[in-house]
C-alpha cells in the first residue's frame, strides 16, 4: 500500500484501490480519494469529489464534515499544511506527493516542513501528469 497526496492541479486521475489517497482542494474532482482536504468554503461548494471521500476541514468554517479539525491560522488558510497534519494524525510514515511542481517557492518548503513536523517522510515527489488528448 502506498500513501498518495494529490495536490491541486496535479492531473492524477487513476489510483490503485490498495492505496490511501488524500486529495487537496479541487484534486478531489479528478481522482477518487479516501480523504478530501478543503479549507475554503466556496471551493467546498464548487468541487464535486469523485466517490465519497471523508472530508477534512477546519471546524467552524461552514464546510460540512464529520472529521473537522481545530487548527491554527496557517492550516485554515493552506490546505496543503492541513493535509500534512491529517497525514500525521493517520500515522502515515511516508507519502508520495503528486503536483510538487505546482507549488511556489514558498509553498514547497512550507509543505516539506509541515510533513517533517507531522512525522511524515516525503518518499517521492511526482510532477504534474499530462492529460491525454
Amino acid at each position: 500500500m502506498k500513501t498518495i497526496l494529490a495536490l491541486e492541479g496535479c492531473g492524477l486521475t487513476e489510483r490503485d484501490d490498495k492505496d490511501l489517497v488524500i486529495a487537496v482542494g479541487p484534486a478531489a474532482a479528478d481522482v477518487q480519494a479516501d480523504w478530501w482536504v478543503v479549507v475554503d468554503p466556496e471551493q467546498a461548494a464548487d468541487v464535486k469529489p469523485k466517490g465519497k471521500p471523508k472530508t477534512w476541514a477546519p471546524l467552524g468554517s461552514g464546510i460540512e464534515t464529520r472529521h473537522g479539525f481545530a487548527a491554527n491560522a496557517d492550516c485554515k488558510a493552506d490546505a496543503n499544511l492541513a493535509a500534512a497534519v491529517l497525514l500525521g494524525m493517520l500515522g502515515v510514515g511516508g507519502v508520495t506527493v503528486y503536483g510538487l511542481d505546482k507549488l511556489s517557492k514558498v509553498e514547497l518548503p512550507n509543505l516539506k516542513r509541515a510533513l517533517r513536523s507531522s512525522g511524515v517522510i516525503l518518499t517521492e515527489g511526482k510532477v504534474t501528469k499530462k492529460r491525454k488528448s
